[in-house]
């Protein structure tokens, strides 16, 4: 510490040297990465069930827009709460709308989200199958539970499932 006095005034001036300790919560906040997703209907079949996507931060909450777009296979992806829509953490749904004569394929597409300068990409893929060609319906690779420490325990989550048939 160092003090100064001033002859005219007598005024005693303290001058403290200090440092600024900038903590996580403070700095920069990112999205926490999310896994791709695949979506799988048959030839001619009914679209697959929607799939939702959660986007959190990695610390403090902030606003986001979304947007789909696909590279092939035409317009067929979408996500509700397009736009500047939705603040972290929150959950956005991923439709599937192929046009009824698209064929057998693979088929890209991506999901983006945005806030400012920081943005997520989640690649999407649509399956294609010939007619009569077996698979299950929207199955998740994976289930995330996410809690907040001291909050309690973790949220239920379902897992939903369908045939190509739509048959249980």
């Amino acid at each position: 510490m160092t003090h100064v006095t001033s002859w005219r005034t007598r005024l005693l001036v303290s001058i403290v040297p200090a440092a600024l300790a900038v903590s996580a919560s403070v700095q920069a906040q990112t999205f926490k990465p999310i896994a791709p997703l695949v979506f799988t209907k048959t030839f001619g079949g009914a679209d697959p069930l929607p799939q939702l996507l959660t986007v959190s931060s990695t610390g403090a909450a902030f606003g986001y827009g979304a947007s789909a777009t696909t590279s092939t296979g035409g317009t067929w992806l979408s996500v509700l709460r397009s736009g500047n829509c939705c603040v972290t953490p929150n959950s956005n749904q991923v439709i599937v709308h192929p046009a009824v004569d698209l064929p057998a394929g693979t088929y890209s597409g991506q999901v983006v989200f945005v806030s400012g300068s920081k943005s997520l990409t989640v690649p999407v893929s649509l399956i294609i199958t010939p007619p009569g060609t077996a698979f299950f319906d929207n199955l998740p690779g994976a289930l995330t539970f996410t809690a907040q420490q001291n909050q309690g325990g973790f949220a239920p989550q379902s897992i939903r499932y369908g045939t190509a048939d739509r048959a249980p």
